[in-house]
């Protein structure tokens, strides 16, 4: 898809998630930048950039990032708990992370949807807690043991 249309946000946002879930951070970090460019800041793409900043040791512009998104939800814009969660593992605060997703789970926010699957979750796949939010969200209890 890249090589037949470079500029497409979709394309690179896949890829960049791709590169995430390898651990290959500095790779995702790049072709998530170009997403996050071309959608014009759309938050989403935003956040996922931040998570892979962060996961690539670059805590500095992944917490910038952050405060610009938890920023904005403040203000009443159209930002999801859910995209502040991701970030918030990427970095290690587990804590604020399960917080927002708590959040996000209970203003129905559409991400919850795929949390199971998202490539983004890195660091919360592997805490009990992630699984026990599944259960919580509505997932089969053999979702909550896989995901």
């Amino acid at each position: 898809a890249l090589a037949i249309d470079p500029k497409s946000t979709l394309a690179n946002w896949f890829q960049g998630q791709l590169f995430f879930a390898r651990g290959e951070y500095s790779r995702a970090a790049e072709t998530l930048r170009s997403a996050m460019e071309i959608s014009e800041n759309t938050t989403r793409f935003v956040a996922d950039y931040a998570s892979a900043l962060a996961m690539a040791g670059n805590r500095a512009e992944s917490l910038n990032l952050l405060g610009d998104l938890e920023t904005k939800f403040a203000a009443g814009s159209n930002v999801s708990l859910y995209e502040s969660a991701i970030i918030h593992a990427a970095l290690g605060n587990l804590d604020q992370a399960f917080f927002h997703l708590e959040a996000a789970l209970d203003a129905r926010t559409w991400q919850v949807a795929t949390m199971r699957v998202d490539l983004m979750r890195g660091p919360l796949r592997t805490d009990p807690r992630f699984s026990n939010l599944l259960l919580k969200a509505g997932f089969p209890a053999d979702a909550a043991n896989s995901g």
